[in-house]
């Protein structure tokens, strides 16, 4: 194959190196999927005691959820715990994120229980799944502490109380979903480079094996006229296009300037169409349009009964 062919077929040999590539990521999603079945449920980690998000950690409360943001799903709450310790009273405050209707359900158990009920002298523990803090929780629950408890504390002083992660209460730590989407995701993309690279290495062997090829390989040596992705040699109009083309001037019965905008970007291509077919064909990487108008005029000079302009 000539060393020119080889250069313009690069780009369509890289899609099976993006293939490849999305293949290995599709087997990092298998590798997350098999950690987050790892998470043995039946031991969380104290919410203080992790460093990363989606742990499957535990807090524990013997007070009212205090709600202090809210969203769509979640009541962001403080959950308290009082506590003695060396004959002093002290209390820790967690944040959680629970669902409306878990929330409402403990503060119905609250409401109905006496001083004897095991809610009020044992508390309540609550697991979950850990979540980073976003800068306007933090911020509000900054704002709001400072209202609910009498006690106001600094930006500063916020990892000290609450650390960098909330409870995403009742949250499954065996959720799969994530690297399910994510693998869906690469198989549809990784899938279409693949077909794409063999559809293009079929249609270049077929190419190659024609008497088209080696009657253009002639000439390719020594074009008349050289972009990024094409030769125009004496007879014939050479690119790549999901596989090698190689087109007799002769066949050409239309050719025009086209471009496409994308959001605001001007994309020059040289749209032709041939001898047979009513499909539109369009040579572009990323031609400016002095290139294309020049390749029409040529290409035009080169077949004085196609159709030019649009």
């Amino acid at each position: 194959m000539s060393s020119k062919v080889k250069k313009i077929l690069r780009g369509d040999n890289a899609c099976f190196i993006i293939g490849i590539i999305f293949i290995l990521l599709i087997i990092l999603c298998g590798y997350w999927a098999y950690s987050i079945s790892k998470i043995d449920k039946n031991n969380p980690k104290y919410l203080y005691d992790i460093s990363s998000s989606d742990e499957y950690v535990y807090i524990n409360g013997n007070d009212y959820p205090l709600k202090f943001a809210s969203d769509d799903t979640y009541y962001y709450a403080f959950v308290p715990y009082f506590f003695e310790k060396d004959g002093k009273s002290y209390y820790d405050a967690y944040i959680a994120a629970f669902e409306k209707t878990k929330y409402n359900e403990i503060h119905d158990l609250y409401d109905k229980a006496d001083d004897n009920d095991s809610i009020i002298t044992d508390g309540v523990s609550y697991s979950g799944v850990s979540k980073f803090i976003p800068t306007d929780v933090r911020k509000i629950a900054l704002e709001s502490y400072h209202e609910i408890f009498d006690t106001e504390i600094t930006e500063s002083e916020f990892d000290d109380f609450f650390g960098n992660y909330y409870v995403l209460v009742d949250a499954n730590p065996n959720d799969y979903s994530s690297p399910i989407i994510v693998a869906i995701m690469l198989f549809v993309f990784g899938g279409y480079f693949m077909y794409r690279g063999f559809k293009s290495k079929i249609k270049t062997k077929n190419v190659i094996n024609s008497d088209l090829y080696i009657r253009a390989m002639e000439e390719i040596e020594s074009p008349e006229w050289e972009t990024k992705k094409a030769y125009l040699t004496k007879n014939y109009l050479v690119f790549a296009d999901c596989g090698l083309n190689i087109i007799p001037y002769t066949d050409i019965t239309w050719i025009y300037p086209h471009t496409f905008r994308y959001n605001g970007i001007p994309n020059h291509s040289v749209a032709y169409y041939i001898r047979g077919s009513k499909k539109m064909h369009l040579i572009s990487y990323g031609l400016n349009e002095k290139t294309v108008n020049e390749v029409v005029l040529y290409i035009s000079d080169k077949n004085k009964d196609a159709l030019v302009g649009y």
